[in-house]
């Protein structure tokens, strides 16, 4: 069952962040890419604009979000309004072709009805030698999850068929 991100979007904004570690990768991997012209960033499957708002305040690049719920980019534009915020899905990006120079998605893959037409489309859209970068989590961080993993164990098996589905 698809999770209405709609209902969760005033929730979500107060209670997620960005993780410190993948906020540090990225932002190396964004500053290595800049070093040979990159300097448009698209997060697909933006939801509250955590990580590309956070990405462009620390790297000065123009960004981009995109995410499906209407609610959730409502916040992420009051909360970055240098982002420009579209609404739309990794399998359909509303953007042209060879327009963004580092795409990246964080917690997203295990959301994707046809994951390959989302890579199909970051393709599209990112200039010739531009990067990509799919953040997800390992068996490992799905097997030791607290709460979830400490008193439902069960779930750990549920949530890894999730997300390598």
């Amino acid at each position: 069952m698809p999770i209405d991100y709609d209902q969760l979007a005033a929730t979500y904004a107060t209670t997620r962040s960005a993780h410190p570690v993948v906020m540090a990768r990225l932002h190396d991997a964004i500053v290595a890419a800049q070093q040979v012209g990159a300097g448009r960033l698209l997060e697909i499957g933006c939801g509250t604009g955590n990580y590309v708002g956070a990405l462009q305040d620390a790297t000065g690049a123009a960004a981009w979000g995109i995410d499906p719920s209407a609610e959730m980019l409502a916040v992420a534009r009051n909360r970055w309004p240098g982002v420009r915020f579209e609404q739309g899905t990794g399998e359909a990006l509303p953007l042209a072709d060879g327009s963004i120079d580092f795409a990246f998605s964080v917690d997203v893959a295990h959301h994707l009805a046809d994951p390959p037409a989302c890579f199909a489309e970051a393709w599209r859209v990112l200039v010739p030698g531009g990067k990509l970068c799919t953040v997800t989590d390992s068996d490992r961080i799905i097997a030791t999850r607290a709460p979830l993993a400490v008193y439902w164990p069960e779930t750990v098996v549920v949530e890894q068929r999730r997300y390598h589905a």
